[in-house]
């Protein structure tokens, strides 16, 4: 009956924020000393309104769901939290974060060991690798983070390769992308196998009913956090679209907008890496100047690639969500 009520309740739109208590700076966190360390070294030196919110309650336990928009440090307040609760003496596994893809779990691995690199932590494993074997160190002591996708997080712990007695973190990152499609079975199914008293976070672009209804259904008394809500993010720029049914004849429409210098420059988002490559290939034997930017780029690359976009008159960026953590490292969210 009370489930009902609530659902009742997203339903009619009333789940708004629930927790608007800030700390206006790590060094007020109570962080662990290496993992100060970490942030400051990584390049922080205020939290973003994200942080300042969310990071505070989910490293005191509490069970959160947060919506935030890009850039505003969703994904190092997960890896901040994720740090400050591990214990270096339990070798076992203690937090599980699921990932939608394979770059957004390995964006995430680098986050944490960059942060983490002078903390004692085994890990991360990133499983959503091809042979996630080599990361999960079958033959050393466990990871104490994991990071993958659901189908393959499931099958580790089924298979008794991840045993879930010490997990006391679950992580949802792009929540919204998780429970939005198939992986929604396999979340929960991966919930049945954790401890009763396993802390959970959701972290969220938006906040759509299938995934509430989940969080009503699994988080007990959760605190909602939304936060850097744009009211007009685009104002002032002129918007179309152009309707391609076929694949193969985005490239024609590509390399016709490269000739009328409308893309003379410009950005171009691929959902995954392997598209990325693709288009990469496609579009430089079609003689446009290409750079790209993904996971598995380092943060200074990064900025010099941006730095080369905003000197060139001339030039095409293909990317993939790794630009949206780059903005946020750059203006210090």
């Amino acid at each position: 009956m009370m489930v009902e009520c609530r659902l009742n309740d997203i339903e009619a739109g009333l789940v708004e924020s629930s927790y608007s208590e800030t700390i206006d700076s790590f060094d007020k966190m109570a962080l662990k000393s290496d993992l100060l360390r970490g942030v400051y070294e990584y390049g922080f030196e205020v939290p973003s309104a994200l942080q300042q919110r969310a990071i505070p309650p989910t490293i005191q336990g509490y069970n959160i769901v947060t919506v935030a928009q890009p850039a505003t440090g969703k994904t190092s307040a997960l890896c901040i939290s994720v740090l400050q609760n591990i214990d270096p003496n339990i070798k076992a596994c203690q937090a599980l974060i699921l990932a939608s893809n394979h770059d957004a779990a390995s964006q995430i691995q680098r986050t944490i060991g960059e942060l983490g690199r002078f903390m004692q932590i085994n890990g991360p494993a990133d499983i959503s690798k091809p042979d996630p074997c080599d990361d999960i160190g079958l033959s050393h002591d466990a990871q104490q983070v994991v990071i993958g996708e659901p189908d393959q997080v499931c099958d580790m712990i089924q298979s008794g390769i991840i045993t879930p007695d010490n997990i006391n973190l679950l992580f949802l990152d792009e929540a919204d992308k998780l429970l939005s499609c198939d992986t929604a079975e396999q979340i929960c199914a991966i919930y049945e196998l954790l401890p009763e008293a396993t802390q959970i976070v959701f972290i969220s672009r938006t906040m759509p009913y299938c995934m509430l209804e989940i969080a009503v259904r699994l988080i007990r008394d959760p605190l909602y956090i939304t936060v850097g809500k744009a009211e007009h993010p685009l104002d002032g720029i002129e918007q179309s679209y152009i309707v391609v049914e076929v694949e193969d004849h985005k490239l024609d429409i590509l390399s016709e907008l490269d000739k009328s210098s409308a893309l003379a420059r410009g950005m171009i988002f691929c959902n995954t890496r392997q598209k990325l490559e693709w288009l990469e290939q496609k579009l430089t034997v079609r003689g446009l100047a290409i750079s790209t930017m993904h996971a598995d780029i380092i943060s200074i690359e990064c900025a010099a690639i941006m730095a080369g976009f905003r000197s060139s008159t001339s030039y095409v960026l293909i990317a993939t969500k790794i630009l949206y953590t780059l903005v946020a490292k750059l203006s210090g969210a």
